[in-house]
């Protein structure tokens, strides 16, 4: 039998080595685990989550390439990553989950191939039929589509649910499964039945599962299990402004670079987000001027102005002051940098260096914000539920210091406590806060991140009791490590409160209003 040999596949590999302190044989393959670190201790030298290199195999994975290690403790580490020069199309689901974002045709044969998109009217205004006899998650959901610009078509039970999509043809159908007059995999069979409606996403809704298959079968684009939580909801209206094409207002794109701005323009335009180019700072000041802008995403390095000049002069423009500006940049942030950042609640530095995904996902957020929704959902109960309900005066005017070894994390959080008119201390690790209390004797609260070096936050937190004038000084504990135990070791070393990363700010200034006025 003759073997006819199949193409040999094309491939490109990156190579990273460093001379660093290197890495043991024993713990190369937990360092590819979420929150791992060789050194995983909380007092360990060096920062960081121990999500790097996780976030980095998934996405290898998704390219369908691999990432290496080659390592020896003392002498240094060598990834290398290596991807197909084609891109592969790598399934990600697996038989129990139920698909989110790709778009599926009703029948078995061919139900992951992509659903073409009805050909609508451009002015025609963005409708979404929302199915749902629950009032209160459907005021909700009523809420979510209009904050996303979206109108919205309320229907209380499902008998006349069909004709009533057939009559609007909306861009989405968000369809609640458990309905009277007629359920909602009744209402989706019907409605992939029709020529007219076949083609529109659904998204059903139940407190019970739904299986997979069935999910998939039947034609929706996705389920959600009730209760759903701000971050599904907004995912979901994320997904259906995407599949429906619908365009979000413009956004101005301030970045010397041409290829890379035209790359990051290329990739925010297939996601349904119009961009305006500006390649320097005298060109961008005058196209805020000229046109209405939702956003602004700025370099720092710009050919006449320095990025932090020019958002100085943005944000002297009455009209500019409350317009988000997203700093994208791969430099490493000075203090001095993050303090002239302070200055602006909304404004955002992305995390990653010059990350596009990162990037879109920060356009998405400051575009599609929906704060009073989430004050609503928000998972406070009792007695901080109360007190959150006093307002700003609660902690107007006082002094908060902010410890974390992560000068990004300190600008997210300064900027949004400044909001509340809080006045923001900042320290860099345990010692330097225990400093900054000795300097400062009229701080209120500190907030303090457990995972840095030197000092870590649990050995700062026992050194802050064991001082009668810090007693009862309000110590809130931040960590991105929520494991089971955490709170009670916080506690164990004097904490007054836990809360984890990333932070839900209504949870935070309801328990610092807690703690503040107690």
């Amino acid at each position: 039998m003759n073997v006819v040999p199949g193409p040999i596949e094309k491939t490109i590999s990156f190579c990273i080595k460093d001379t660093g302190v290197g890495i043991a044989k024993e713990k190369q393959r937990i360092i590819f685990e979420a929150f791992q670190q060789a050194d995983g201790s909380t007092s360990r030298k060096y920062g960081g989550t121990g999500l790097g290199l996780s976030i980095s195999r998934e996405l290898t994975t998704l390219l369908g390439g691999t990432i290496t290690l080659t390592s020896e403790p003392g002498i240094g580490s060598e990834f290398i990553l290596t991807v197909p020069f084609e891109a592969k199309v790598v399934p990600v689901l697996v038989e129990d989950q139920v698909p989110t974002v790709e778009t599926f045709s009703p029948t078995r044969e061919n139900f992951l191939k992509p659903v073409a998109q009805i050909v609508r009217d451009p002015n025609r205004e963005p409708t979404v039929v929302i199915v749902e006899d629950d009032k209160n998650f459907a005021n909700i959901l009523q809420d979510y589509s209009r904050d996303h610009g979206y109108k919205s078509i309320m229907v209380s039970e499902g008998t006349n649910a069909v004709e009533i999509i057939k009559e609007h043809l909306p861009d989405a159908v968000i369809l609640d499964i458990m309905l009277p007059g007629k359920d909602g995999w009744q209402i989706l069979k019907e409605l992939k039945a029709l020529t007219d409606t076949m083609h529109i996403p659904v998204h059903l809704m139940s407190a019970g599962d739904a299986a997979a298959n069935r999910v998939r079968r039947e034609g929706a684009i996705s389920f959600l299990k009730k209760p759903i939580d701000t971050g599904a909801l907004d995912k979901l209206f994320t997904d259906i402004m995407l599949q429906g094409g619908v365009k979000f207002k413009q956004i101005l794109l301030v970045e010397d670079h041409k290829a890379q701005s035209q790359a990051l323009k290329d990739m925010m335009e297939g996601q349904g987000i119009t961009v305006d180019q500006a390649f320097d700072g005298e060109s961008a000041f005058r196209m805020l001027h000229e046109n209405e802008y939702q956003c602004v995403i700025l370099d720092l390095n710009l050919p006449d102005i320095s990025g932090l000049d020019l958002l100085d002069k943005i944000k002297e423009v009455d009209e500019f002051a409350e317009l988000p500006v997203i700093v994208n940049t791969a430099m490493e942030l000075d203090r001095t940098s993050v303090n002239r950042l302070m200055k602006y609640a909304n404004a955002m530095v992305v995390k990653t260096s010059k990350s596009s995904d990162r990037l879109i996902d920060e356009v998405n957020l400051f575009l599609n914000k929906i704060s009073e929704v989430n004050k609503r959902q928000s998972p406070i109960i009792g007695s901080a539920a109360r007190v959150i309900n006093k307002g700003k005066d609660a902690i107007k005017g006082k002094k908060v210091l902010i410890v974390d070894d992560d000068m990004r994390n300190i600008f997210a959080l300064s900027s949004a406590l400044q909001t509340y008119d809080l006045v923001v201390e900042i320290a860099n690790d345990g010692e330097e806060a225990i400093t900054k209390l000795e300097e400062i004797n009229d701080i209120d609260i500190v907030l303090m991140d457990i995972m840095m070096p030197k000092m870590d936050g649990y050995e700062a937190t026992r050194y802050i009791r064991k001082q009668n004038k810090w007693a009862k000084l309000p110590v809130i504990a931040l960590t991105a490590k929520a494991m089971k135990d955490d709170r009670e070791k916080c506690i164990a070393a004097g904490a007054n409160d836990y809360i984890t990363k990333p932070v839900d700010m209504d949870r935070l200034i309801a328990l610092m209003q807690l703690w503040l006025g107690s």
